[in-house]
């Protein structure tokens, strides 16, 4: 029998909204509807939220300790949404927020302009007791100090320019991943995977395969200093260099000295990029390789239950010289594919995963893992990786992009 006090305790429970960055619940608890927010809050949020909110004239309270980013932009939404159930004649209620948004809504909006709670057992005596609903005391916000009126002004530019802002990335973010691929190359007698996870922010990892004929393969993996749209422009002309001079030059060392050469004046002094490009060849098996400043390969056998280690080589960050002294400093090594042979390729991302005490996965976890439990295929290898790395990270949220690229060699 269904426990009568518990059922009214919790209401009436589903998920209302829900996509790739944020899911809403909608709880109803008598005269109360309650909205749990948990993800990236962005402008379509909001037009959500009024969409479920529709003519209800009931008061609303939205628990948002699970948001981010907390910003002016996410201010501005509780303060529409607080107008919007005041002029209903009903009020908003913000559920255990973080200190942050606090701070900022009493900066922007004076202290007490808000009704906030921190814990659910507070809902009831904080709603209005009459059928009015007569919104909350916002004194301070209503003073008309011209202090205060210039503020909010200021706040209100602000927030226009971040939600600008917050398309133009949305847009560049999405442009981003069409320009790289889609499916990992098929080569007989190897075994590729890879997996890109970007983070919230346009980044600047990138990778691809490059077609080079006569049973050969490019591979690129790279990343770019920074974020945003300056990174995702750089993004592109990087992959594009290193495409056109890997399809011309061929051998590694050839390749990114002249992609070096192209890019070095499109970046400042405090840009650079660092990139792993190896050619596979088939026929031989062997996957020849240069570094610019990027992290080193892994190499592993699960099937000789080898030590994994990382492949050295020398090579400095693409961007940091014109020429003379980035050439001299590359190395070029090759690496000879036995059966069951694998190599990993990776973004620093992946290695700064951090648990919530700070504290790095790092290249000594990564070793240690694919020493333990690599997989049997190439994308089992990368699975096994990025979940170790989420239960290690645990609810911290994901700082930078991260690419991982595996590719083995088969076992007849």
């Amino acid at each position: 029998m269904e426990n009568k006090e518990g059922s009214q305790k919790k209401g009436i429970e589903k998920v209302a909204y829900s996509d790739a960055l944020i899911k809403i619940e909608k709880f109803v608890k008598g005269n109360l509807s309650i909205l749990k927010l948990t993800g990236r809050y962005t402008p379509r949020v909001k037009e959500k939220v009024i969409q479920l909110l529709g003519n209800s004239r009931t008061d609303l309270a939205l628990e948002v300790q699970n948001v981010n980013p907390i910003d002016i932009s996410f201010a501005s939404f509780l303060r529409t949404t607080q107008e919007q159930m005041n002029s209903r004649g009903g009020m908003l209620i913000i559920i255990k927020p973080p200190s942050r948004l606090v701070e900022m809504l009493n900066m922007c909006f004076g202290e007490g302009a808000f009704t906030i709670v921190e814990d659910e057992s507070e809902l009831e005596s904080r709603q209005t007791p009459d059928s009015k609903k007569t919104p909350p005391p916002m004194k301070e916000y209503q003073s008309g100090q011209k202090e205060r009126k210039a503020k909010i002004a200021e706040f209100r530019k602000e927030v226009l320019k971040t939600e600008a802002r917050e398309k133009s990335l949305d847009i560049a973010r999405k442009r981003l991943r069409r320009f790289l691929p889609q499916s990992a190359p098929q080569i007989p007698g190897l075994d590729i995977a890879f997996e890109y996870r970007p983070s919230d922010k346009v980044g600047g990892d990138f990778f691809n395969f490059i077609d080079l004929g006569e049973n050969r393969c490019g591979v690129v993996i790279g990343d770019i200093s920074g974020h945003g749209i300056e990174a995702a422009v750089l993004t592109g002309i990087a992959k594009k260099a290193m495409d056109i001079w890997a399809r011309t030059l061929i051998v590694p060392d050839k390749v990114m000295m002249q992609a070096n050469r192209d890019i070095y004046p499109d970046l400042d002094e405090s840009t650079f990029i660092t990139l792993c490009y190896g050619v596979i060849d088939a026929s031989a098996m062997t996957f020849t390789y240069g570094r610019a400043g990027h992290p080193l390969p892994i190499a592993f056998n699960p099937v000789l239950r080898e030590k994994p280690s990382q492949l050295q080589s020398k090579g400095m960050s693409i961007g940091l010289d014109v020429g003379d002294l980035f050439d001299t400093v590359l190395e070029v090594k090759t690496f000879q594919l036995r059966p069951g042979d694998g190599i990993f390729l990776y973004t620093d991302g992946l290695t700064e995963a951090s648990d919530p005490t700070g504290l790095e996965f790092g290249v000594h976890g990564l070793l240690t893992l694919l020493g333990q439990n690599p997989g049997k295929t190439a994308q089992e290898t990368i699975d096994n990786i990025l979940a170790t790395v989420d239960e290690f990270s645990g609810k911290e949220k994901q700082q930078d992009d991260i690419t991982a690229i595996c590719l083995n060699r088969i076992v007849s």
